[in-house]
């Protein structure tokens, strides 16, 4: 009867409340993948040999904690505080690193040009370029 009724009543309002909590939880969650505290990095030479990309989490956009976020091996995620000096040493070094790169690639983008230029002028006067190289 009446008992009966209530009791689907109040399971009906359960079920509902646990949907929108669950709804709710979820917006929030993927609304923007924010750090919400800090990681404690305890071997920090060993955590950077496994980092694999960072990015910079601003106070703008709905994250409330300024951070740098590592991505690990493994896609594991770490937030880290940006004034961690061990931190800031890896992304300085990071930063030297990916510039030398860039020299390096530039250097033999343009050594490939050279090559190709010479190749071309051995085809243009008939000598086999291994002929020329020694080979």
């Amino acid at each position: 009867g009446i008992s009966n009724c209530r009791m689907r009543f109040q399971l009906l309002v359960f079920l509902l409340m646990t949907a929108s909590f669950c709804a709710i939880s979820g917006q929030a969650m993927s609304y923007e993948d924010c750090c919400l505290s800090y990681n404690v990095v305890k071997h920090p030479k060993k955590l950077s040999r496994k980092i694999i990309h960072h990015r910079v989490q601003g106070t703008g956009g709905g994250c409330n904690l300024p951070a740098i976020v590592l991505t690990l091996k493994k896609s594991r995620i770490v937030c880290v505080d940006p004034e961690e000096k061990w931190l800031q040493m890896f992304l300085k070094k990071s930063r030297k690193w990916q510039k030398e790169t860039r020299t390096r690639s530039k250097k033999l983008s343009d050594s490939v040009g050279e090559w190709e230029q010479l190749n071309d002028l051995v085809s243009v006067t008939g000598l086999q370029l291994n002929m020329v190289m020694g080979g």
